[in-house]
């Protein structure tokens, strides 16, 4: 379920970047984000009308009759059923990854499952809504790990319970700091393919996290340090919060933040010192001696 440009992250870290600097002309193929205009799309729109057309494309800017396709995941499917229906296309080699192609043994794969038409009737679900709902796909793919994925916060939250002071601040702000720690424990253990999604997310959340001024005061005098870094964060202006994301979050040095972003290194650096100076001031004001110096 990533998006496209997981195959081109950044200069230095993408497999279109890596392909190009070994030769090949390569084409990548966003499908966009279905809305309800194409709730009556199946997969022979996509193989026997989309596909031979950006193919079509391709060959006439390329000048080249053959080609090959890589597909992943769903893509791979895709691709596949494109080679089997259209095998005098011109394509000369078929590199699958990750393909979900082999549903013979239904009783082995939990999607199959809870999918049998005994019990689910995705005819209704698509009437209903017209597209596959994409918070129902999400839903589906964490509970694959019910216990990581819905219950270990709330058992993390239980066996922290008495450090709890009402003294200190309100239940919420402590509950998030908490859950702060669980995402940057998380975040560690990914690949930086994978911390450069996160910091996208993370950069969006932060963003929409309070708007500038009533709440901040509020939580200031809550004396709650997480809260207010947070709503911190989320009235530095854009370019400044992000170099921060991509430094403190997904651990990038300056010159990968500039290679990524295609700002100057020194752009960088002063959007960094910016940033620092700005979160130190507030936070500082707000929190008194509750915040530490920074040097």
């Amino acid at each position: 379920m990533n998006r496209p440009y997981i195959l081109d992250l950044r200069p230095g870290n993408s497999f279109v970047e890596f392909m190009l600097q070994q030769g090949y002309d390569l084409y990548l193929l966003d499908w966009g984000s279905p809305g309800l205009e194409n709730r009556s799309l199946k997969f022979d729109d996509y193989t026997l009308e989309y596909m031979p057309r950006a193919i079509r494309k391709m060959k006439a800017v390329s000048g080249s009759q053959e080609f090959s396709l890589l597909g992943w995941c769903i893509g791979a499917i895709l691709t596949t059923i494109y080679a089997a229906l259209r095998p005098d296309d011109g394509l000369s080699n078929l590199l699958l990854l990750t393909a979900p192609l082999d549903f013979s043994n239904k009783e082995a794969i939990t999607f199959a499952r809870w999918v049998d038409e005994r019990y689910f009737d995705v005819d209704k679900i698509l009437a209903a809504f017209g597209n596959m709902p994409a918070e129902m796909i999400e839903y589906s793919a964490k509970a694959l790990k019910p216990a990581e994925n819905y219950i270990g916060n709330y058992l993390r939250l239980w066996d922290k319970a008495h450090q709890f002071d009402v003294r200190r601040g309100r239940f919420a702000s402590w509950f998030m700091a908490i859950a702060r720690h669980v995402v940057m424990g998380q975040l560690r253990r990914r690949t930086t393919q994978q911390l450069l999604i996160a910091a996208d997310e993370i950069e969006r959340v932060l963003a929409d996290a309070a708007e500038p001024g009533g709440d901040l005061a509020e939580e200031v005098w809550l004396r709650e340090r997480a809260s207010a870094l947070l709503l911190a964060l989320a009235t530095l202006p854009e370019e400044q919060r992000r170099v921060l994301v991509l430094a403190y979050f997904a651990g990038l040095t300056q010159s990968a933040i500039a290679a990524y972003t295609g700002a100057p290194l020194g752009t960088v650096k002063k959007r960094t010192r910016l940033a620092l100076q700005k979160l130190r001031d507030r936070l500082q004001g707000a929190l008194g001696s509750t915040w530490p110096e920074t040097g």
